[in-house]
């Protein structure tokens, strides 16, 4: 079979073939050619149909609507809670212990009673906020050098027992080795 001049001189677009290019030279060639566009056409408007709905939702969540990740409860860097028993909530503890121990003018230490909430943030290191009971201990700050805290026991004699409430800040930079208590509130 002889291919008309005609077909062969056009170049034919994936899309939008002329028909009576294809008409002259086969009716089978022209059938599969057909249903090919047709497909592809059909291909496209799917997938605009897809990306226009999936602009729209990516529009429609980000503008006012104040949704959080898939599965997250809680955004990135604000403050979550901890457990009290956590070693790194026990160690910030203690930094709060130490910082109320050098600035208060009584003559015993005081030690963690109780640790009643922790919260853990991660900002340029990690920063603490913990609640905590602190009592006074039988351990003098006179002894030199300065007694390990876990083994002064609290005192027994009711006129020398004080608690205390209080509230400390502790943020820990590991990489510079830098620890800074800048809130200490104790009643």
């Amino acid at each position: 079979m002889r291919v008309p001049e005609q077909a062969v001189e056009t170049p034919l677009p994936l899309l939008g073939a002329k028909k009576q290019v294809f008409e002259s030279s086969s009716p089978r060639l022209f059938a599969d050619y057909s249903r090919k566009v047709e497909m592809v056409s059909i291909g496209w408007r799917k997938m605009a149909l897809l990306c226009c709905l999936l602009l729209c939702d990516v529009a429609r969540t980000s503008a006012g609507s104040k949704r959080h990740l898939p599965n997250s409860a809680i955004k990135p860097g604000s403050p979550i809670a901890v457990k009290t028993n956590d070693p790194g909530v026990q160690r910030a503890a203690r930094f709060g212990v130490y910082r109320y121990n050098n600035s208060s003018n009584d003559i015993f230490l005081f030690r963690e009673f109780r640790i009643n909430k922790a919260m853990r943030q991660v900002v340029r290191g990690v920063k603490y906020k913990i609640d905590v009971d602190i009592c006074r201990t039988v351990c003098s700050k006179r002894i030199h050098p300065e007694p390990d805290l876990d083994r002064c026991d609290f005192q027994r004699k009711k006129t020398l027992r004080q608690t205390f409430r209080c509230y400390f800040e502790v943020w820990i930079t590991p990489w510079l080795h830098q620890v800074e208590v800048p809130v200490s509130l104790c009643q």
